[in-house]
């Protein structure tokens, strides 16, 4: 007589613990998370700033120039020689750089063989987001690379 209700409990236990245990939770996965550029802003709170991100794209030996709000260059690939203040970097892939407000600083891309690619995240005011960023990059005029040619020619009559 008691044996119906305990092989039903023993039954109804096993099925809820089979249950249970096919219901684990994955393990999260670990997040991972990389400081490019760190610094204190004035406060946020007196205008309201918007965020912008530009990407920019050198061939090998160009050169250009930023200039713009508060803001950060991420080198995705390829090398770029940055000059700020006086100071010169190399990023590489996966690095980056802060720019204070109001610097200008001057890129050249590295003779790696590829174009160096960059993203430019910009923090200014609703105004100057329409501002232009970088200046448009400057290759050698053809008479500049004449003039720097080691062979030396003549014009006569």
């Amino acid at each position: 007589m008691w044996g119906k209700p305990i092989g039903l409990l023993w039954l109804g236990a096993m099925l809820a613990a089979f249950s249970a245990a096919a219901q684990t939770t994955p393990t999260p996965a670990t997040i991972t998370r990389t400081v490019i550029a760190a610094t204190k802003l004035p406060t946020v709170s007196e205008v309201p700033l918007y965020f912008k991100a530009v990407s920019v794209t050198l061939a090998p030996g160009e050169k250009s120039s930023v200039s713009a709000a508060n803001s950060i260059l991420y080198q995705m690939s390829g090398a770029t020689e940055v000059s700020l203040a006086g100071e010169g970097k190399m990023l590489d892939g996966g690095e980056g750089l802060f720019i204070g407000g109001g610097k200008i600083a001057t890129l050249k891309a590295g003779s790696g063989g590829g174009p160096s690619t960059l993203l430019h995240f910009l923090l200014a005011r609703a105004e100057a987001l329409d501002e232009p960023t970088a200046m448009p990059p400057r290759r050698p005029s053809p008479l500049a690379m004449a003039r720097s040619s080691r062979t030396s020619s003549s014009v006569s009559r």
